[in-house]
Parts: C-alpha cells; sequence; structure tokens
C-alpha cells in the first residue's frame, strides 16, 4: 500500500504503521529528500558570527557569559550526535520541568517527546524573557 503521508518521529510512524496496516504485513520504507534548497545566499553589510558545537566537549567547554557577549552570535549550529545525548536529555528535562513546576504544572515532562520538550522550552525562554 502506497501513501503520500510522512511520519516524523518514530511514535508518529508507530501510529501510522498500527492504522495502516495489518498484523505480519511486510512494510517497505522509502526516504526521500527535498530536491529543492532550503537556503538562499544573499550579501549582507557588517559582520556575521557563527558559533558551531561540533560535539560533547565543545558543548561543555559552552560557558553562559559566550551566548551573552556584546555581540551575539547570528547563528548557533549544534550536531545532532548532542541533542541525542543522554545528558542533553536530561537537562533539557530538568530545566524545563524547573520552570514549569514555578507555574504550578507538576512533571510538565512526563512522558512527552523531545520535541516537545525542546518547544516547551523554547516557549520558557520566551516567558523569561518577556518579563
Amino acid at each position: 500500500r502506497t501513501t503520500s503521508r510522512t511520519a516524523s518521529s518514530h511514535r508518529d510512524l508507530q501510529h501510522f504503521l498500527n492504522q495502516k496496516c495489518r498484523p505480519g504485513c511486510t512494510v517497505k520504507v522509502t526516504v526521500v529528500r527535498e530536491k529543492k534548497p532550503r537556503t538562499k545566499r544573499f550579501r549582507g553589510d557588517g559582520s556575521f558570527r557563527i558559533l558551531t558545537i561540533a560535539d560533547t566537549t565543545d558543548f561543555r567547554r559552552l560557558k553562559l557569559k559566550d551566548l551573552l557577549s556584546p555581540e551575539p552570535f547570528n547563528v548557533v549550529l549544534v550536531s545532532t550526535s548532542i541533542l541525542g545525548t543522554q545528558c542533553h536529555h536530561t537537562r533539557l528535562t530538568e530545566t524545563v520541568n524547573k520552570w514549569l513546576r514555578e507555574e504550578g504544572q507538576p512533571e510538565p515532562c512526563l512522558g512527552v517527546s523531545m520535541g516537545a520538550r525542546q518547544k516547551m522550552l523554547r516557549e520558557c525562554i520566551d516567558k523569561w524573557h518577556q518579563k
């Protein structure tokens, strides 16, 4: 059976398979990259600062003052190998839980996907900036 639905995470894929496939059937998964470029080139004025974090060693060396320097980074590139580490998972969960517990939400990360936790962190940071 062919379908155009895209599953972005393991949970979405499992839900999709449970809905569309009978037990014992064979599933063929094809991953296709987009052909069009997702970036555009342009010429600007002034400096452009990029911070790259390649591995957990770089991540551990990073200090908050590096991110809050007088000339902030325009772009921060983080390797997906860091985003998949248990250390990152634990710190992100602890941070979000601490911030949202202060707003009266007990254990907000319990049973929530990593993508949802990252969105929750972004919302917490936005609220912090508004204060």
